[in-house]
């Protein structure tokens, strides 16, 4: 389970990254030539490096886990681990930036976006996709587990009756 964000020490980090980039917005005259086609560019080539240091990542990973009892090769194998672990912390960072540079300069088109208008969005989002967030009754979890395996059987059962229906229909003569 993941810590509260205020044990995280996330809040004055993501308030001050938020605050830069909207002064970024007003003041930088490379960001105030910016448009939003230039921003998701930007944001796509961040996204494939983050794809890139967790791949190597997860290579370590899985190739360190074959030498239990090495310490110098687990000793290296850590200091590894916590460059790639910067690595795609500073990659991950570069993403959150652009999405926030993203939201600013398309502010410029569409005064009502925000920071706050798209986060309220993805929490809308999440809410929907994943209620028991909202209301963590073990009741509501089960509900929703028996209402999706409910829906997948009624899906197949459809479907597969629909395919003999098919079938038979092309075999019977017209």
């Amino acid at each position: 389970m993941l810590a509260p964000v205020e044990e995280l020490g996330v809040e004055a980090p993501l308030a001050e990254l938020t605050r830069l980039v909207a002064r970024l917005g007003t003041e930088c005259p490379w960001t105030r030539a910016q448009n939003t086609t230039d921003v998701v560019r930007y944001t796509r080539a961040e996204l494939l490096e983050v794809e890139q240091a967790a791949s190597r990542s997860s290579q370590l990973g899985l190739a360190g886990a074959d030498e239990p009892g090495d310490e110098a090769g687990e000793e290296l194998a850590d200091e590894l681990t916590n460059e790639l672990a910067d690595e795609l912390t500073d990659e991950l960072g570069d993403v959150l930036f652009n999405a926030l540079l993203l939201i600013e300069v398309a502010r410029r088109e569409r005064p009502q976006l925000s920071v706050d208008a798209s986060a309220t969005a993805a929490v809308r989002k999440l809410r929907r996709r994943a209620p028991y967030l909202s209301n963590p009754s073990p009741n509501l979890v089960l509900a929703l587990a028996r209402s999706l395996t409910l829906t997948r059987t009624l899906t197949t059962t459809t479907t597969i009756g629909e395919r003999r229906t098919s079938s038979a229909a092309r075999r019977s003569p017209a």
